[in-house]
């Protein structure tokens, strides 16, 4: 590919507070115009607002971008993960065969992490809920075992005889 890639697009955050919302997306745009193949054009990061009913906040920047390469375009999508892109200029263009091949290459490689990841999650999950119902289960009979004592004493209270006054002399 010889020319280079314009692109628009915007990535959003989520969170709390506000102020943390507004400065990590700062951080990621200054992180983005130190990736290799990528020269920011021009940034604009918009106040955090309030979303409805919700204790969280939104922000997001818009960013035109000039990429060397169509594989720091896929690149950038799966890091920042922009909710919109748009490839400005140039109208066409032009890969050949190892580009493609680099490229799907690239996105199997993010997949199976992204599938590695998730795996890993529903393992992790797994083993939460069973040491959770473990849990609950030695709570029961513990409660179990309590509810039975306080029972045998309370019988034990009734089967006893009353004590006998002393009569004074």
């Amino acid at each position: 590919m010889e020319k280079k890639i314009i692109a628009t697009f915007i990535v959003e955050m989520l969170g709390r507070p506000a102020e943390h919302v507004e400065s990590s997306l700062n951080e990621l745009m200054d992180k983005l115009s130190k990736e290799v193949g990528v020269k920011v054009i021009e940034k604009k990061v918009h106040s955090a607002k309030k979303v409805e009913e919700s204790e969280l906040f939104t922000c997001f920047a818009e960013i035109e971008a000039e990429f060397d390469q169509i594989i720091n375009i896929l690149n950038m999508a799966f890091v920042y993960m922009p909710s919109h892109l748009e490839i400005v200029s140039p109208e066409e263009i032009k890969i050949q065969n190892r580009d493609i091949s680099e490229l799907i290459i690239q996105t199997i490689l993010k997949l199976h992490k992204y599938d590695e990841l998730a795996k890993k999650m529903v393992v992790d999950n797994t083993i939460l809920e069973n040491k959770i119902n473990e849990l609950v289960n030695y709570i029961q009979s513990i409660q179990k075992v309590r509810i039975e004592e306080n029972i045998k004493t309370e019988d034990i209270k009734k089967e006893e005889p009353p004590k006998e006054k002393k009569k004074k002399r």
